[in-house]
């Protein structure tokens, strides 16, 4: 994906000619503006130099959504201008509009084949996110995409075809290339997929393959605890619990499926397609912010997100990018997604909490402290967060 800066050059460079040369009219520049003020509001009548200007300023700013509206109403008025189109397919898609960057995704043989590919990418999510199964398994294998997006087609193929009936190619394990993290997310796609098909037995030795021969995340002990609890193999999921919190005793994901499974509660339920799906792209877009990529990551996790609202680890992802960004609003609002029950609730009230720095934020701050405390009573990471509040508010004794 092209960094906005340089985007911003190439974009405006060309806008400037067409307008010296007439092909547009004139309009104030966007200028002035500082992080706490809007942007100023382009009307019906705005010509697209300022549409363009008012697009990337709401985009500098923060203001997702505001940016890609702008965009879209420049490309609108210009189809044919590859380069506006990129510009409102990446505000869209940065913005969490999927379905919208999805219809503008670029195609025109002038884009660069990166930009082409997270396009195609974002279409593809988008069919399996609306049930186009079929769609999505042409869009992926028609014409295989390259580097950097090969991995997530890889991870994504199979669910694809999965929801196109397509089980031969959706059982069939993906070519790694050598890429060990698509070897290992293949493989908890694949016992997952054969849970689906009601082969049990196969599903059961991909899951140990996985065990064995994986790094042993979180991730794939939950999944296949889960899975040997709904399949009523209860002692056989607490061991495998019991096991791997003597290597990770914090592992928040393993202490919340233990404690269900020993407050007799029902096990999860086998993930959907879609559900599958975005827990496949996580892991590449995971990948992609460790390497200081954000700008792809975060694209990725809101291809998650369109394929699965709830994904909590997600949403605390975009908070740390929105936060990185400067985006303090959009970093509290995907902060307050967890819910009170999710692995991921109290970090997501840390990072939320730590986005209020002000001496008089500080009544604000003790009231979401002790509103975690009622949501997660005794538990050891919130009475710190309430802690560290009454300190701030210089209620020592108490704290």
């Amino acid at each position: 994906m092209p960094k906005p800066s340089h985007l911003m050059s190439v974009s405006i460079a060309v806008l400037a000619a067409m307008a010296l040369a007439g092909c547009m009219t004139t309009s104030p520049p966007v200028a002035g503006l500082r992080p706490s003020e809007p942007v100023a509001r382009a009307d019906d009548n705005a010509s697209l130099y300022g549409l363009f200007l008012a697009g990337r300023a709401a985009m500098d700013l923060g203001h997702g959504q505001e940016a890609a509206d702008y965009m879209a109403r420049a490309s609108n008025a210009e189809p044919d201008q590859t380069f506006l189109k990129e510009s409102a397919f990446t505000a869209a898609l940065v913005a969490g509009d999927v379905h919208r960057a999805a219809s503008l995704a670029p195609q025109a043989s002038d884009s660069t084949a990166s930009m082409q590919r997270l396009g195609r990418l974002t279409q593809a999510v988008d069919r399996i996110a609306t049930g186009e199964g079929r769609q999505a398994e042409a869009l992926l294998t028609a014409d295989p995409l390259g580097p950097p997006h090969r991995a997530a087609s890889a991870l994504l193929l199979p669910w694809a075809a999965a929801e196109a009936g397509d089980w031969k190619t959706a059982l069939t394990l993906q070519d790694a290339k050598g890429d060990r993290l698509v070897a290992e997310v293949s493989l908890l796609n694949q016992a997952l997929l054969f849970e689906r098909n009601h082969r049990y037995a196969d599903a059961d030795a991909t899951f140990k393959k996985l065990m064995t021969d994986g790094d042993g995340a979180s991730l794939y002990t939950s999944a296949y605890g889960e899975y040997l609890e709904r399949r009523g193999r209860k002692a056989d999921a607490d061991a495998l619990y019991v096991a791997a919190l003597k290597a990770d005793a914090t592992s928040r994901g393993v202490l919340a499926a233990r404690a269900r499974l020993a407050g007799g509660k029902a096990p999860l339920p086998a993930p959907t397609l879609t559900q599958g799906a975005a827990q496949a792209l996580l892991a590449p877009a995971a990948l992609f912010l460790s390497d200081k990529q954000q700008e792809l990551g975060l694209a990725y996790l809101r291809l998650v997100l369109r394929l699965d609202p709830q994904r909590d680890e997600a949403w605390l992802l975009v908070g740390d990018s929105m936060a990185t960004a400067g985006d303090v609003e959009a970093a509290r609002a995907a902060y307050n997604h967890p819910q009170p029950g999710s692995p991921d609730y109290l970090g997501a009230r840390a990072r939320l909490i730590e986005t209020y720095q002000s001496p008089a934020d500080a009544p604000l701050v003790l009231q979401l402290a002790q509103d975690t405390v009622k949501a997660a009573p005794g538990d050891p990471d919130a009475l710190t967060l309430l802690a560290d509040a009454l300190r701030t508010s210089e209620r020592y004794q108490e704290s």
